[in-house]
Order: structure tokens, then sequence, then C-alpha cells
């Protein structure tokens, strides 16, 4: 969503440049191991093998505070992104598939976590 409002208001560049970024920062903070792979839009899906589900928790809080650190765009514009990252843990093979879809229902469920907490918090205006 937020790469799309950026392409039409700031052009394509600008989007792509996002992408770029948010793909480096990811990278940035993951072992060499370790696999982040754009799945949609603005989705990105990040597998850690050989991580219990405590540590998979502290790495999406270390990617979330480091994507939501302001990014330079077109040289002069700066974003703000917001991150909400669904986290599941398996000690047996599971199939792709169904471990995909529970990360994306528990990213979800953080979403309306986060949204349902700036409207308490007096902010009805989502970032994601």
């Amino acid at each position: 969503m937020c790469r799309d409002l950026l392409r039409h208001t700031a052009g394509q560049g600008a989007g792509d440049q996002l992408l770029r970024e948010v793909a480096a920062r990811l990278d940035g903070q993951l072992r060499e191991d370790d696999l982040a792979v754009r799945f949609g839009g603005d989705e990105f899906l990040v597998a850690l093998p050989r991580t219990n589900a405590r540590e998979a928790e502290r790495v999406a809080t270390r990617l979330r505070d480091r994507l939501e650190q302001p990014i330079t765009v077109d040289d002069d514009l700066e974003l703000q992104v917001g991150a909400s990252i669904g986290v599941v843990s398996t000690e047996e093979p599971r199939p792709v598939e169904e471990l995909v879809r529970a990360a994306d229902a528990a990213m979800y469920a953080r979403k309306r976590e986060r949204r349902a907490a700036r409207v308490d918090a007096g902010s009805t205006s989502p970032r994601e």
C-alpha cells in the first residue's frame, strides 16, 4: 500500500528505491543462512532455519525496529514505514504453504493489534 501511494505521488523510481532499501535493511539484519524474499507488493517473507520461537521473535523485533527508521528516497524525501511481522515456528517439517498461511495470519493479527493500539492512543490514521 505504501509503495503504491509513493509511486503515484513521487514516481516509479521512488517506489523502487524504497523496496531496495527495505530489502537491504532486511538483509543487513539476517544471518548468511537466513532467507528474505519479496512475497507481494510490499510484503516480504523471511525464513530463519534452525531458529527457535524465542529467537525468531527477537529477530522480528530487530527487523521491525530497523525498518521503522526513516528512509530517504529521491535524495530529499524522508519516509517513515511501519512493519507488522507474523512469526511461526516449527520443530517438525511442515509444508511451506502451511507455514506461509500461518505466518500471514499471524502478521494480520499483529496489524490488527497495532491499529487498535493506535486508535486507543488517539490516532486513527493507519501507517500499514
